[in-house]
């Protein structure tokens, strides 16, 4: 992707990330709930492209695996690679870290995301009924990474 840039996000970063979040999700998280997700343990990838912020990933190690809390994309962004470059960024270190198994939950309902989660390499493992609050189901999909 040209003009593609991606780098580990800090704490400062914090109210880009809810600026994406906000307009990836109907529920987006705010900037103080990604300034603590940082601050407690969850490392994430930050993408700009032509210099602004365009999408990101966070994830949670414990020991030799790690979870993708959240993966979101400005609609405008999005169905151009940078879901799959960020997925490939974040894989990439948590392999480099140790981790054995990434793991994430979608909405049954989201196509868009599943299909993505496929293309990366992830396969459902598992569904969790009612997980959302409107009683959605989620899948839980896998990636073994060593």
């Amino acid at each position: 992707m040209k003009g593609l840039a991606i780098r580990q996000a800090e704490a400062a970063d914090a109210a880009q990330l809810a600026m994406i979040h906000q307009a990836a999700f109907a529920k987006g998280w705010s900037a103080k709930e990604m300034a603590s997700l940082l601050g407690n343990g969850a490392t994430g990838w930050l993408a700009s492209q032509a210099g602004a912020p365009a999408g990101f990933v966070l994830v949670r190690q414990a020991a030799d695996e790690a979870e993708i809390l959240s993966l979101a994309v400005l609609p405008a962004a999005r169905r151009k690679g940078l879901g799959l470059a960020l997925m490939g960024t974040a894989c990439t270190a948590l392999k480099a870290a140790g981790v054995k198994q990434l793991f994430l939950d979608v909405r049954e309902s989201n196509a868009a995301a599943r299909h993505l989660y496929a293309r990366a390499g992830f396969v459902c493992c598992a569904r969790r009924p009612a997980y959302y609050a409107d009683n959605m189901a989620a899948c839980v999909y896998r990636r073994a990474l060593s």
